[in-house]
């Protein structure tokens, strides 16, 4: 894995709800990041050793943008670099992948930072994509103006029905059966067909149960794992997630991902951890 060390400039720190959408200029990491990956960065204040991981939004023409909601005293105080302030960055991290012809991208709330650059990835070069974005209120699904700026069929879902469709992402999937289909079909007795779109997600991890429970074993689908990442190169083993073979064994996330093919991660094992 080749990453580098960069002093990035801040050029822009806009409000995006509760979050901040920060634009730096990082000429070397801009160049090399791609899809999915993720920088780390330094806490610019006394008493931080850990950087703090965060997905690349989006890239392109020497500049990077981060989307960042502060959840922790950390967090919240790179949020708080204004315009001509030194952001200390390490990356890119993570594996490249390849983003099937078919799929369907699903976010949860802040989700939406790990996979936009995807996304818009897709959408840049003439692909038809589609966005299935949930979060818990309107309040928290982000990034509405630079998902606006791309053609992409989004559709939005909100717990509280506050914007958009009423319910969970998970349930909006185009083409998944509907609750009365399955019903019927295990009274029937008969098998639905799996699942043939490529499924990308990212979100909470009760939301990723919850896919797994409703596309099943046989569907093409893959998690972005947002763990605690302290190295990004798998040596501090801090975003283990479990897989199923070796039994009871983990994969770093940020040596193996963080994209995460579905069909390997143990999914009971997971869901137990939440």
């Amino acid at each position: 894995m080749t990453y580098v060390r960069e002093i990035a400039t801040v050029i822009a720190n806009d409000a995006d709800g509760d979050a901040r959408m920060l634009r730096l200029g990082a000429l070397r990491i801009a160049a090399a990041a791609r899809p999915f990956q993720f920088v780390l960065a330094k806490v610019p204040a006394a008493g931080f050793m850990l950087r703090r991981p965060l997905s690349i939004f989006d890239a392109g023409d020497e500049e990077i943008e981060l989307l960042i909601r502060p959840v922790s005293e950390g967090t919240g105080r790179l949020c708080r670099l204004a315009p001509g302030e030194s952001c200390d960055l390490t990356g890119p991290f993570g594996r490249e992948f390849d983003v099937p012809e078919d799929s369907v991208f699903v976010a949860g709330g802040i989700g939406v930072a790990g996979i936009f650059f995807a996304l818009a990835t897709a959408a840049r070069s003439g692909r038809k994509a589609a966005l299935v974005y949930g979060a818990r209120t309107g309040a928290q699904l982000y990034a509405g103006r630079q998902l606006g700026d791309l053609a992409v069929d989004v559709t939005s879902v909100t717990e509280d029905g506050s914007s958009g469709l009423k319910g969970l992402a998970a349930d909006f999937i185009p083409g998944i059966p509907s609750a009365e289909t399955k019903l019927m079909s295990r009274a029937l007795k008969e098998d639905l067909p799996p699942y043939r779109r490529a499924v990308i997600a990212c979100g909470p991890r009760a939301m990723y149960v919850a896919l797994h429970k409703i596309l099943g074993d046989d569907a093409r689908w893959y998690a972005l794992m947002e763990e605690r990442m302290a190295c990004g190169v798998g040596a501090c083993r801090s975003c283990a997630v479990p897989v199923r073979e070796p039994a009871g064994s983990y994969v770093a996330a940020c040596e193996e991902g963080p994209l995460v093919d579905a069909a390997a991660v143990d999914w009971g094992r997971l869901g137990e951890e939440i």
